[in-house]
């Protein structure tokens, strides 16, 4: 399965999620590649440093991330497409009128509230650790979405 996290300049939040994600899988020993880029992103930007200091201290390794912005190959590419707010939903939709079916805010795919995960660029330090452990909670449920999806088509 193939993930598609996308946020404003991905040089954190989707960067974030798509790291976290593909180390949660790859524990549980699932198949999904998770990938990430921005509705208003510059290509080859790196992931901000806020954001790489808490993905390390948090177990996640040292990340190597450089930003891309979001195309039609990307959204075809994905299965499943989760944004971190509305505006990043309509404009893959722009995008790829098609992709609407497969396009989920994060925290609706994950079957819990609808909200929109707030960008820290310029924040403390302390901000972006919230953010990993709000997405945390997200990515788990959708990993056992994802789980029982998968085990009720086999």
């Amino acid at each position: 399965m193939k993930i598609l996290f996308v946020c404003t300049g991905n040089s954190c939040r989707s960067p974030m999620a798509s790291v976290m994600l593909g180390k949660m899988a790859q524990d549980e020993g699932l198949d999904i590649d998770a990938d990430s880029c921005g509705s208003e992103a510059f290509l080859g930007l790196k992931i901000s440093r806020e954001a790489a200091d808490v993905l390390r201290r948090e177990g996640m390794g040292r990340v190597e991330y450089k930003s891309k912005p979001l195309n039609k190959q990307l959204i075809e590419w994905a299965d499943i497409i989760l944004v971190m707010e509305n505006r990043h939903k309509l404009r893959v939709i722009e995008e790829s009128p098609g992709a609407e079916r497969k396009t989920y805010l994060l925290t609706e795919f994950a079957n819990s509230e609808i909200r929109e995960i707030v960008d820290p660029i310029g924040k403390p330090l302390e901000v972006y650790e919230g953010l990993f452990m709000d997405l945390k909670f997200y990515l788990v449920k959708i990993l056992e979405r994802i789980k029982n999806e998968s085990s009720s088509r086999q």
